[in-house]
């Protein structure tokens, strides 16, 4: 999500740059206008001032300095210590108002998406006000003329930030859930467990959820100061919502979608190399097979080969389930140019009695398929499956098993 928004903000920046080339110098002396009548009507100095008060009229706690520090450490990844000062080109006391990005990646302030921001010497944090479209000051009105509500959620997310109160988690989730929505989008913050319910349960629909899961499973490694995949996001899904480990299944079906940096392209949402995509999706192929959903992992390899040979060449990473299955299905030699495998497609069966018999080569039964069991089936030529093959015959995948169905009991999935 946060990916289209950094190139539709390039975008906009490019034709803003034209437009401001003819009429800049039209503009200039009204911008200058504008911009003195607004640093009379208030300061940045002032509204943090203002804030800080109003959080003390609602007997908010400031926190001391190491609640601050580690706070900000657990639930943003980011040293507040060392992190990148942004300074307002209003004058103030540095060592009392220090504004502080809370960017992700970049730890400084030339990002094009926004991000909270916190005060040193004041303590406390502004959240974002709509996900990534406003910052808390965005709209240049003067603190004490904000709406009760926007300052209100000044207070309920640094209560419920700082002190994990409950009556403020209530006001954020009813009032304004982007106020801490992207605490696990942007810093794959999981350590409350009834925030990440919250989170993965109002999701959206469909392709809404499935952008928020990517967004979620793989984005900034704070630990591996790096784009990656975020285990911990992942464990917290199958823990709290097993039901969204398909869309995890959907990251994998996706493998030829996540770059690696080269010349041509340098983005933050990129990997720096093949080898750490290929480790990083190797613990999702993993879950996969624990979860029992090889078939997207059966798609995977059929459609890239490759991927299976360079999984082999690395041991399988250490993950031992992966391994079994992969080799239990596909054999010690992933790869043969002379006999590729056969393309599956999703089926069910399609048999009044309730199941279906898989035959071997010589015709003999070899395991059933029950009603609303899913498998692999291939209706590939007899090049491309083997030397067995018969008219009307289908070639079976199923639970590491293989063998024949006849086509006349086989329902393909759309």
């Amino acid at each position: 999500m946060k990916l289209a928004v950094y190139i539709s903000i390039i975008g906009m920046s490019l034709l803003s740059c034209k437009h401001n080339r003819t009429n800049g110098q039209n503009n200039k002396k009204e911008d200058l206008m504008v911009s003195q009548k607004h640093e009379l009507k208030y300061t940045k100095e002032q509204d943090i001032k203002s804030a800080l008060s109003y959080l003390k009229t609602k007997s908010y706690q400031v926190p001391n300095d190491n609640v601050f520090r580690n706070i900000i450490l657990e639930k943003f990844q980011i040293d507040i210590d060392t992190a990148f000062y942004m300074p307002s080109s209003i004058s103030y006391t540095r060592e009392k108002f220090e504004e502080v990005g809370l960017t992700p990646f970049l730890n400084k302030s030339d990002s094009p998406v926004l991000y909270a921001k916190a005060y040193r010497g004041n303590k406390f944090i502004t959240p974002l006000i709509y996900d990534w479209h406003d910052s808390y000051y965005s709209d240049r009105t003067a603190f004490k003329d904000f709406p009760r509500e926007r300052k209100e959620v000044l207070y309920h997310f640094n209560n419920w930030l700082f002190y994990e109160d409950k009556a403020s988690f209530t006001f954020l989730k009813v009032k304004k859930p982007h106020t801490f929505m992207y605490m696990i989008h942007d810093y794959a913050y999981t350590g409350n467990d009834e925030y990440t319910s919250f989170i993965l349960k109002n999701l959206g629909e469909e392709r809404e959820a499935q952008e928020d899961i990517n967004e979620m499973v793989m984005g900034w490694v704070a630990e591996k100061k790096r784009y990656g995949l975020r285990k911990n996001v992942v464990e917290k899904i199958i823990e709290l919502q097993p039901d969204l480990v398909f869309n995890i299944g959907m990251i994998v079906s996706d493998f030829e979608e996540y770059t690696v940096k080269s010349k041509e392209r340098d983005q933050f949402y990129t990997y720096e190399t093949e080898e750490q995509k290929l480790e990083d999706f190797s613990y999702l192929m993993n879950v996969l097979v624990d979860q029992g959903m090889v078939g997207i992992l059966d798609e995977l390899y059929n459609e890239n080969p490759m991927v299976l040979g360079l999984l082999k060449k690395n041991d399988f990473y250490g993950y031992k389930d992966l391994k079994e299955y992969s080799l239990k299905a596909y054999g010690q030699t992933p790869y043969d140019e002379e006999n590729p495998k056969p393309v599956y497609e999703m089926a069910v069966i399609n048999d009044p009695d309730g199941y279906t018999n898989v035959r071997n080569k010589n015709g003999e039964v070899i395991f059933k398929i029950q009603d609303g069991e899913e498998f692999m089936v291939s209706k590939s030529k007899k090049e491309i499956i083997g030397e067995f093959y018969k008219e009307g015959w289908w070639y079976v995948s199923f639970k590491g098993q293989k063998g024949w169905i006849h086509k006349s009991r086989v329902k393909i999935n759309n």
